[in-house]
């Protein structure tokens, strides 16, 4: 589900893209144990497009890395009110067969030369800026991740990024 290659990565609505803060997306209902079992929730069908600030806040870090597990990068970003989320943008590895491979690529192309460079493999490097992230909801499961909203939910995979001021600290 998380890089498009399940059956219901189709029925996406990828043309009718909303528009919500990271607070809003962190209140969203999540979906229930039995609507996740049996696949993408409706809510999971959506493409949101969200502002984002890139900085840490004080004693919560924030960043980019590569996970050492599939080679995705683990993007932890918030907004003004200090509602956090992750933003995943996958390895073109792991999407060979899916629904709009070349918009992950491309955004995670993007972020890479926004935020000049790769991240580091396995460990955060933290950020400074703004940035337009649009993707697809994706609900997981809490696993002490960093940048984790209140529900668990994620924008992945991202399938835009833009940035002007994205700098490394």
């Amino acid at each position: 589900m998380k890089t498009l290659t399940d059956p219901d990565a189709t029925k996406l609505e990828v043309d009718n893209i909303r528009r919500l803060s990271v607070t809003r997306l962190g209140l969203l209902k999540r979906p229930s144990q039995a609507e996740l079992r049996q696949g993408r929730a409706p809510k999971e069908r959506r493409v949101y497009t969200v502002n984002v600030i890139l900085d840490s806040l004080p004693g919560r870090k924030l960043g980019f890395k590569i996970e050492e597990r599939d080679s995705d990068i683990h993007l932890a970003v918030r907004d003004k009110n200090g509602s956090t989320i992750i933003a995943e943008f996958p390895d073109s590895g792991c999407t060979a067969e899916a629904e709009l491979r070349s918009r992950m690529n491309d955004a995670r192309e993007a972020l890479v030369k926004a935020c000049d460079g790769k991240p580091p493999k396995g460990r955060f490097r933290e950020l400074r800026g703004t940035a337009t992230i649009t993707g697809v909801l994706y609900f997981d499961f809490f696993h002490h991740q960093r940048g984790v909203s209140a529900n668990v939910a994620e924008i992945h995979p991202v399938l835009a990024f833009a940035s002007t001021d994205c700098e490394r600290i």
